[in-house]
C-alpha cells in the first residue's frame, strides 16, 4: 500500500485534569489504532535533529512530552510539517513516510509507540532507496 502524508493522523490524547496535576493516556488499538510493541523517548536539545529515515512496515505513534518539536513527513511527492508542542496532541505516522525531527525547545522528550520490536532491516534510512521503495 502507498502510503501518503493523508495518511497521516492527529489524535487528541485524552486527559484528566485535577488539582495535583494531569494524567494523559495511550492505549493500544485505541488512540494508536494498533496493538503497541515498543516504546521510546528521544531527549534532544534545541537545534538537534533526529530522524531521516522511513519504516516498511511499521506504525509509529509519536507525541511531545516535554518542549516542542517538529516533524516533518515526506511521502515521496509531498512534505507537511507537524508541529508536536503539547502531550496531548499525538500523530500516527504510518509506514513508508520519510521523517525527521527537529527540536526546538531548549529540553525535549519526544514519546514514540511502535507496532513492531526494534528490527534494523525495518528501516530505509538512504532517501533515494526511499524512493524508489515508493514506486514499487
Amino acid at each position: 500500500i502507498l502510503m501518503s502524508i493523508e495518511n497521516i493522523k492527529i489524535v487528541k490524547i485524552p486527559e484528566f485534569i485535577d488539582k495535583n496535576g494531569t494524567l494523559i493516556k495511550v492505549e493500544s488499538n485505541i488512540e494508536t489504532s494498533f496493538a503497541i510493541k515498543r516504546f521510546f523517548q528521544i531527549y534532544a536539545s534545541k537545534g538537534d535533529i533526529r530522524g531521516y529515515h522511513a519504516h516498511i512496515k511499521y506504525f509509529q505513534f509519536m507525541f511531545c512530552s516535554q518542549g516542542k518539536i517538529k516533524l516533518v513527513c515526506d511521502d515521496g511527492v509531498n512534505n507537511k510539517d507537524f508541529i508536536l508542542d503539547e502531550p496531548s496532541k499525538g500523530i500516527i505516522v504510518p509506514p513508508l513516510i520519510w521523517c525527521h525531527q527537529q527540536y526546538l525547545d531548549q529540553k525535549n522528550i519526544l514519546t514514540v509507540l511502535s507496532d513492531g520490536e526494534y528490527n534494523e532491516n525495518e528501516y530505509v534510512r538512504d532517501y533515494d532507496e526511499f524512493l524508489e521503495l515508493i514506486k514499487k
